[in-house]
């Protein structure tokens, strides 16, 4: 039983330093998407891995409700940091994603905490200009 139990208090430390982490790792790869904008063709293959991260984000800010009160600006504000910074993205990774993002920022435009109100208006108009590009 003490196994079992320092077993179930090591997963509890884990996910407490995992959401301590994920912050930075938003800010990380939003600056990676970021930095795609006026790459060219040579970023292309990066792009395209990248691509690969939308689903996930997606993912993140609908499990990002489920964190405490606390813990959930600096999530949302990251994931979307990094779904604006997406736009640089081929059209052809963006398309397929861009009406499910649409939809999950519609909470988080009404969200209780201004600076995630503000990232996802930020957000949802970098995805709405999109109809622009493609």
């Amino acid at each position: 039983a003490g196994a079992a139990g320092s077993a179930g208090g090591g997963g509890v430390a884990f996910a407490a330093q995992a959401q301590a982490l994920l912050p930075p790792l938003l800010r990380a790869a939003g600056s990676l998407l970021a930095s795609l904008e006026g790459a060219g063709a040579q970023a292309s293959a990066s792009a395209e891995a990248l691509g690969e991260l939308l689903p996930a984000l997606l993912s993140l800010l609908g499990a990002a409700t489920s964190l405490p009160a606390t813990e959930q600006p600096p999530v949302l504000v990251g994931a979307l940091g990094c779904l604006e910074a997406a736009h640089a993205l081929p059209y052809h990774r963006l398309y397929p994603h861009k009406r499910r993002l649409l939809r999950a920022l519609q909470p988080l435009l009404d969200h209780r905490k201004r600076s995630v109100r503000q990232s996802a208006r930020s957000c949802a108009a970098a995805w709405h200009a999109l109809a622009a590009r493609g």
